[in-house]
């Protein structure tokens, strides 16, 4: 008998946009930009057609060209749709109004967690004082404060499918790479209320993380501060009580109610 259920090959139109999406990937990752060849090195996929899927994307301002180098970068309408994207979710102007209260020798994060372990960074207020790190706001959930925070928000059953899923990658020697550990720093989390990370993602670099909850007790989002190691190491109880207060500020406004939390024995991390 015929299986209805197999999988159809793609048609030419799914491949060029599969081909687009994941042109754009690529340039995404690349600092410098990349060359025709390199991306068809990467796409597996002749230079004509590379140059054909380029033309349509510079056309609509998905992709630039720069003109000293050759190379082929994001274009602006990223930019655009990024700004739009952050304002569907209705923290991200509560939390603006405190962001600036915070010290200002450290960054100020409001992230998210995506699917595949990802945490995006919706919201920063940058700081001269904090080490440089990779600006795209996409980074691995296991590897920073925000993104430990809210895995430790998931279920054991939700946590444990991701991890089957996960690959860890090392970025310094203190980067967790493995299921065991992340178990161990999210049990640690739970028991604390917040989260910490140290040399992780980039040496030199600490962050602390708070949870921002809704009326429905659900963490929404993270708050983070980050800095020099020294820096929140030598201030670090200060620090995690005016996070805490502003996170606990902004949980409010959006509805969490301690007290509820507490009569139903939630988790209350405030």
């Amino acid at each position: 008998m015929e299986n209805n259920l197999s999988v159809k090959p793609k048609n030419n139109t799914m491949q060029t946009v599969d081909r687009a999406l994941d042109l754009i990937g690529y340039l995404a990752n690349a600092r410098d930009g990349l060359t025709v060849a390199d991306l068809s090195r990467l796409l597996q996929i002749t230079r004509t057609t590379t140059y054909t899927v380029l033309n349509s994307l510079m056309n609509q301002g998905y992709v630039e060209q720069v003109q000293k180098t050759g190379r082929y970068m994001i274009g602006y309408r990223f930019f655009a749709i990024g700004s739009v994207y952050q304002y569907q979710f209705p923290f991200i102007s509560i939390a603006k109004k405190y962001l600036n209260h915070l010290d200002p020798r450290f960054q100020v994060n409001i992230s998210v967690l995506k699917p595949h372990m990802q945490l995006l960074i919706l919201l920063a207020r940058e700081s001269a004082f904090v080490p440089s790190i990779n600006p795209i706001r996409i980074r691995p959930a296991y590897a920073c404060a925000s993104g430990k925070m809210l895995l430790s928000y998931l279920s054991d059953r939700e946590l444990d499918a991701l991890l089957q899923n996960t690959e860890f990658h090392s970025f310094t020697a203190s980067t967790i790479t493995s299921p065991d550990q992340l178990w161990q720093e999210i049990n640690r989390i739970r028991q604390q209320g917040y989260a910490k990370e140290t040399d992780e993602m980039i040496l030199g670099r600490g962050c602390i993380a708070f949870p921002i909850l809704d009326a429905s007790q659900n963490a929404i989002a993270a708050i983070s501060l980050s800095g020099k190691t020294e820096a929140l190491e030598s201030d670090n109880a200060r620090l995690i009580g005016v996070l805490r207060d502003v996170a606990f500020a902004v949980s409010t406004e959006l509805g969490y109610d301690i007290v509820t939390s507490k009569r139903r024995r939630n988790r209350v991390p405030f």
